[in-house]
């Protein structure tokens, strides 16, 4: 084992880079070998270490820091590096578990069983199911694919930037160094395992695409932008695919402004970049459609259509000190070294800080250019400065346009990393053919000055929350490399032997700066067996369990396939979120958090078992079921089965009253209240069957009960009532309603029946028909085209 987990990392990462870079040889423009090998060993300046000795690049150190991994810490020598990657560890992570249990077990990845009560899996949009690079990463153990993954994100990252440059007329010393500086800028470190990187590495890719469908106009050329948009769409974080569209079509505008084409030619120019996005939402509706159907039933979409206003800007003292961090990035510290206390308001993600060796290349580019769209590139890095920095006018007018109105708009900073890259390239390439020997040398070393400046102005502000030593290391990583390359520079004569200069010195300054922002750790840390664990009954018996307070931090129960009744997730179903208040605490921009253990709504919500810390004390209604170092394991002798009769039925409660009388409930099984059941009347409370019910679980997403009804009834089912589950009796479906306001509800005939639950939602469905009929089409076009030309 220990030997898979050395070299399957290695080989997939070797094996797929090589058809990513043969591929983009082949369709795209061709690659040298020297431009490719450069482009493979880029990424391992901060993947390497972990890639090459099987260790997992990923914050998986910050799950020791709750009970009862806690007690395991010393074990493993873990000590806590980042704690910004809290999303990264309890939400990405779990995620992507998830999911490969779904592909795992040949079952589609539709519903999550392990956070909530049941919730969506693929309709969650971030969990990327069907994202080439995350299939690809299932081949390998799951530690080790994280490691993979990040080393493919930036090798894809490095590329789409190349052939953009590549694209623009520079040559492969301008390309790397561009590639660079675009996957090794602050904003995509950053973000690089979220999905927001995986969707936003694609830009310089879909402005390629942009680009060639405007100048070209062939059917490959439609094909790339297809491709570079169904790439960013299937990565998972549609909020950064609208950003990019938005850039891109003013990215087109800009450029057939400067090729003024006559009317006709503009239709059929337009008609090719609308048939490419047309192409890849079609190609992708197995993906988008479940999306759109479950947006609105989410708490989220109200929120931000409701409550949140994003027309609102920073004060001018605090987007100031967001624009600071472009330059000086450092100036709050770093959650991987040091921050005050409080930490900073100013995120670290609000930056396109790319390496100070940058800023003299790209004013060389936008001085010294030929090309026109340095100006759009000027406008980028303005626009992305400003909107990262939420500044005023721009935040304000954004924040009143449809779609910016909630969008996260500071996330739109990546505009400005990527003009830098961009000019910066084109700054080489300017350099490189046709520039003064001593230019960019002597722009390097007054660089140097301006940042030296910088520093020491902010220093008296940045010595008074952060340490002399912390604030003199990085000084020394912002100030000396521009230094000692415009001093490298000023005596070479080969300007070839000074773009590689260029190049290995702004890597060795990135990898210096941020090369260890995420960690490299242990395979054995990776989420390892715990004692008492052995207790939870394994079956077909559904069950869930809780962590108390901060115990057991969700959604890390997915990385032992255990169902928590709490979670953590982008896309909350707006009726469970409803009813937090009545079993749990919510918190901003995290989980549910349980503190009293003795709330009815929890054993109607199936939980049987509750985590606690070591020693701490019991509620009444449950009992100790183990005691160790690590944890004490109750278990509650008041939980509900998954699915049940209920003695009483109330109906056609308005919502309002129904979440204020069950509030006051005391005992679930004995009342439940049904929304809209069939046949409407007045609201009425009436005797429920009796009857009893045995449930087991036939998949992730599939249930089958046994009910046995005396009489006529509701059976209640505390699984979420999202859109798409479906209830089938002897095989014929029967409604299924709101049960207890956000569950599944239906009625049954007195007698025996095998129902039979099953979430499987028409959006998907229809999704997947359309994906496969554009696929099939797509290819019978590229094999009727390949024989014609042969």
């Amino acid at each position: 084992m220990a030997l898979v987990n050395l070299v399957a990392p290695i080989l997939a990462y070797a094996a797929f880079g090589i058809l990513a870079l043969g591929l983009a040889h082949r369709f795209v423009l061709p690659l040298s070998r020297l431009a490719a090998i450069a482009l493979l060993l880029l990424p391992l300046a901060f993947t390497g270490r972990a890639l090459l000795t099987g260790r997992v690049y990923a914050p998986i150190d910050l799950p020791y820091q709750a009970h009862p991994l806690a007690a395991l810490k010393d074990d493993y020598g873990v000590r806590f590096h980042n704690p910004a990657f809290s999303d990264v560890y309890c939400l990405n992570i779990p995620w992507k578990k998830a999911t490969r249990i779904s592909w795992s077990r040949g079952e589609l990845p539709l519903w999550n069983p392990f956070l909530f009560a049941g919730d969506i899996h693929a309709a969650a949009a971030q969990t990327t199911p069907y994202e080439p690079l995350f299939l690809a990463s299932l081949l390998l153990p799951m530690h080790v694919s994280l490691t993979f993954l990040a080393a493919m994100t930036f090798l894809l990252a490095g590329l789409s930037m190349y052939l953009y440059c590549r694209d623009l007329g520079c040559r492969d010393a301008a390309s790397l160094f561009g590639a660079a500086a675009w996957m090794f800028g602050s904003f995509l470190v950053f973000w690089l395992e979220w999905v927001i990187t995986a969707s936003t590495l694609w830009f310089p890719l879909v402005l390629l695409g942009v680009r060639r469908t405007i100048h070209h106009r062939s059917p490959r050329s439609v094909f790339l932008l297809t491709a570079a948009f169904s790439m960013t769409l299937l990565s998972g974080h549609p909020e950064s695919l609208f950003h990019i569209v938005v850039l891109g079509i003013a990215y087109a505008l800009f450029e057939l402004a400067l090729l003024r084409p006559k009317l006709p030619e503009l239709i059929r120019t337009a008609l090719a970049g609308i048939a490419a996005g047309a192409i890849a939402l079609l190609l992708c509706a197995i993906y988008l459609l479940p999306i759109l159907e479950a947006l609105p039933q989410t708490f989220e979409h109200w929120f931000r259509q409701v409550v949140v206003r994003n027309d609102r800007p920073l004060p001018m003292s605090e987007s100031l000190a967001a624009l600071r961090i472009n330059f000086v990035p450092f100036i709050h510290g770093s959650p991987d070294a040091e921050q005050p206390d409080p930490p900073p308001s100013i995120p670290s993600h609000s930056s396109a800080y790319p390496g100070s060796l940058l800023f003299a290349p790209a004013l060389y580019g936008l001085i010294r250019t030929r090309w026109k769209g340095r100006w759009l590139l000027t406008g980028f890095l303005l626009f992305g400065w400003l909107a990262g920095a939420q500044a005023p006018v721009v935040t304000t007018i954004l924040g009143r346009i449809p779609l910016f109105d909630i969008a996260i708009n500071n996330r739109l900073v990546f505009a400005a990393l990527f003009a830098l890259a961009a000019l910066a390239a084109l700054g080489v390439e300017a350099w490189l053919e046709r520039g003064r020997p001593v230019a960019m040398p002597l722009l390097l070393i007054s660089s140097s000055v301006l940042f030296a400046i910088a520093t020491a102005v902010l220093w008296p502000a940045m010595r008074a929350e952060l340490s002399a030593r912390y604030l003199t290391a990085e000084s020394v990583k912002l100030i000396l490399p521009p230094l000692l390359c415009g001093l490298a520079l000023l005596p070479a004569r080969g300007r070839a032997i000074g773009a590689a200069v260029l190049l290995v010195l702004l890597v060795a300054q990135r990898t210096a700066e941020m090369g260890s922002y995420y960690p490299t750790l242990p395979a054995r840390m990776f989420y390892p067996p715990i004692p008492g664990f052995e207790a939870f009954p394994r079956g077909d018996d559904p069950y869930r369990i809780v962590g108390h307070e901060f115990t057991f931090i969700p959604n890390t129960a997915t990385m032992y396939e255990l169902e928590d009744a709490r979670g953590y997730t982008a896309m909350t179903f707006r009726r469970h979120a409803d009813l937090f208040p009545l079993w749990s605490v919510p918190q901003a921009v995290w989980f549910n958090r349980v503190d009293d253990l003795s709330r009815p709504f929890l054993s109607f919500l199936n939980v049987r078992y509750a985590i606690t810390r070591p020693g701490a004390g019991i509620t009444a209604g449950w009992r100790v079921v183990l005691s160790n170092e690590a944890m004490t394991l109750l278990e509650n002798t008041r939980a509900l089965p998954r699915a049940f009769v209920p003695q009483r039925v109330r109906i056609n409660q308005p919502p309002e009253d129904v979440i204020r009388q069950m509030s006051a409930a005391i005992d679930f099984g004995e009342r439940a209240w049904i929304d809209h059941p069939t046949g409407g009347g007045p609201a009425d409370e009436i005797d429920n069957g009796p009857g009893t019910v045995s449930i087991r679980t036939a998949s992730l997403r599939e249930r089958r009960l046994d009910v046995e009804m005396k009489g006529e009834g509701w059976v209640v089912v505390s699984e979420a009532n999202w859109k798409g589950w479906r209830a089938y009796r002897e095989n014929r479906r029967i409604p299924i309603r709101f049960a207890n306001h956000a569950y599944i509800g239906f009625h049954l005939p007195a007698g025996r029946h095998r129902v039979r639950l099953v979430y499987f939602p028409s959006s998907f469905r229809a999704g997947a028909i359309i994906s496969l009929l554009t696929a099939t089409g797509l290819t019978a076009y590229g094999i009727s085209r390949r024989m014609r030309l042969a």
